[in-house]
């Protein structure tokens, strides 16, 4: 069976909402609208930051569901697709221990990769320490030393819970679609592209999602259906930045049933009482098809 979808997105920020339509509707926007990749809190643990001359470095270490970990330096933004200014000439890496003494150090040298660098270790754990002191060219006229100590931190781990919907609608009316974006690990805040699924197609997406470390995030559709029938539903978080520690919950399903169009049949009504003088009394109307579904 061949069906056609029409959508127009609303998106839940916290006490905030934002709707997401054509640009026709773009007046329906309400005055306290803000976008959904603005930072409404951030309460989570933020990377490393050290300084000198004028260069900055951040630094972000995090902690995979396999072990691994992903150390990242850079003179620009984490998670930018901004080109990060000058250039790290070289990275010293040391592990530290619990009373902030260097285990060892390992340096890689003659990066040329501009003011970006990241590695993937196993050697780390959750918590630990490591120092990280970077050579900066490019912004001083000299070579600044800049060194951050970094903490290892788990990876957001976004979860999309709760679809919720009407478990009947009519064909060409707007159904509400939505489900809860929350992360579980506590630690990092994410970005995630909110998109909904129908029998299995993509039909409307929020992009740039923020959900901040152990916050709640409500993402909400406004979908109508063309054609009678049931729809399979979902809900998916993807593209999350940083990456996911568990993708596996990062969607949720259900299922709703389109009926016909509202069909109104005529009704009319004479009332007598047996009891009084009084005329009879008369009463008319319309049954519409959706107060029959709700009966």
């Amino acid at each position: 069976m061949s069906v056609t979808f029409c959508s127009r997105k609303t998106f839940l920020l916290v006490a905030f909402a934002l709707f997401c339509t054509s640009a026709r509707a773009q007046t329906a926007v309400p005055q306290n609208a803000t976008v959904s990749s603005n930072h409404y809190k951030d309460t989570g643990m933020g990377p490393a930051t050290g300084r000198a001359g004028n260069a900055t470095v951040n630094a972000r270490a995090l902690y995979a569901k396999d072990g691994s970990t992903l150390v990242e330096l850079t003179t620009g933004q984490l998670d930018s697709s901004a080109t990060a200014p000058g250039n790290l000439d070289k990275v010293q890496f040391k592990p530290l221990d619990q009373n902030g003494n260097a285990l060892y150090s390992q340096n890689f040298n003659g990066l040329t990769a501009g003011g970006h660098y990241g590695m993937t270790t196993n050697v780390l754990h959750h918590t630990e320490q490591l120092q990280l002191q970077t050579n900066v060219s490019g912004i001083d006229k000299r070579t600044d030393v800049v060194t951050v100590v970094e903490t290892v931190k788990l990876r957001p781990d976004l979860a999309v819970l709760g679809l919720t919907n009407p478990n009947k609608a009519v064909v060409n009316q707007p159904v509400v679609i939505s489900a809860t974006l929350r992360e579980l690990n506590g630690e990092v805040g994410a970005t995630t592209t909110c998109t909904l699924y129908v029998n299995g197609t993509p039909v409307d997406q929020a992009y740039s999602v923020w959900v901040d470390a152990a916050g709640t995030v409500s993402c909400s559709f406004t979908q109508t259906f063309a054609a009678t029938g049931i729809y399979s539903l979902q809900i998916s978080g993807e593209n999350v930045v940083p990456a996911d520690w568990d993708t596996a919950n990062n969607s949720t399903t259900g299922a709703i049933e389109i009926d016909p169009s509202a069909v109104h049949l005529n009704y009319s009504a004479t009332f007598y009482d047996t009891s009084s003088d009084l005329p009879p009394s008369f009463a008319h109307g319309i049954i519409r098809h959706q107060d029959l579904l709700n009966s």
